[in-house]
């Protein structure tokens, strides 16, 4: 069986598509457990709306955030494998069945799928394609963020041996910090070369708040500088700098953005991009 873990918070209307979503797969072995964070909409009402055996609701009584959350909902589940979803996206209806198969047949801890991000703030939407990843994981992931929980199954022995490893303090880029710590355990995993997942990015998403992103960047390349240093370079950690000082002049503050740029520019002076902002900023 999967257990197939969603995390709410005060997106009752949103909760109630995706829990369709979950119940039309195709792959029907399931139970669904909802994680309400602490909701004072009608989530509770919606849930109980859909009168389906297969989904268990589970009440916070206080807002602990998506990581203590997916952990509640771990220790809930009764499945052999572990699938996550959030209260806003979407799976095609055969995810489950496809990654199943796979994952089984090949005795993965886990097993990933190319996704769609549907990028509704800028109205935009376009494939990640995450084949990259199977050459060298530790060596792609200090790069970016790259998969995401819900594009992925996983077998609950190896997702139960890594919940320590959920930090609340990387929330709303949690995933990307989970990910970095993981790899270096140098997991057993594929991906499918198809677009599974679809990722639903609005005003209501916690990565549209720009202040916890910014802040949640800073602290996952602070966390894992030494494991950066070891599988990138000079030029990436540049690169990540950059990205903060210009999240940072986003949020106007103006100081912490002068001073990741300078920090990019000392990790890799002779970048073009640096030079300039070295000298407008620097």
């Amino acid at each position: 069986m999967i257990s197939v873990i969603v995390p709410t918070y005060n997106k009752a209307r949103l909760l109630e598509k995706t829990l369709h979503n979950i119940l039309e797969q195709t792959y029907q072995n399931i139970e669904i457990i909802v994680v309400d964070d602490g909701s004072t909409d009608a989530t509770k009402e919606v849930v109980a709306s859909l009168q389906s055996k297969k989904i268990n609701y589970f009440h916070n009584t206080k807002t602990v955030g998506t990581s203590q959350s997916r952990i509640l909902g771990i220790n809930k589940s009764s499945g052999s494998y572990i699938a996550f979803l959030d209260d806003d996206d979407s799976w095609n209806k055969n995810k489950l069945e496809l990654q199943h198969d796979i994952i089984t047949e090949k005795k993965l801890d886990f097993i990933m799928s190319n996704y769609v991000v549907n990028d509704m703030l800028n109205n935009k939407k376009y494939t990640v394609c995450l084949n990259r990843f199977i050459g060298s994981f530790s060596k792609e992931i200090v790069l970016a963020p790259g998969p995401f929980l819900q594009c992925c199954l996983f077998k609950k022995e190896f997702i139960s041996n890594n919940m320590v490893l959920f930090d609340s303090s990387a929330e709303p880029s949690e995933d990307w910090d989970w990910f970095i710590s993981v790899s270096k355990q140098r997991p057993l995993f594929d991906n499918i070369k198809h677009s599974l997942f679809q990722w639903n990015l609005s005003s209501v998403s916690q990565s549209s708040n720009l202040i916890r992103e910014t802040n949640a960047i800073e602290y996952i390349v602070k966390k894992h500088f030494d494991y950066f240093q070891e599988n990138s370079n000079n030029q990436n950690i540049s690169l990540q700098y950059r990205r903060l000082g210009g999240m940072f002049y986003k949020n106007k503050n103006f100081k912490k953005s002068k001073e990741y740029y300078s920090l990019a520019f000392s990790k890799h002076p002779f970048s073009i991009k640096n030079i300039i902002l070295k000298c407008f900023y620097g």
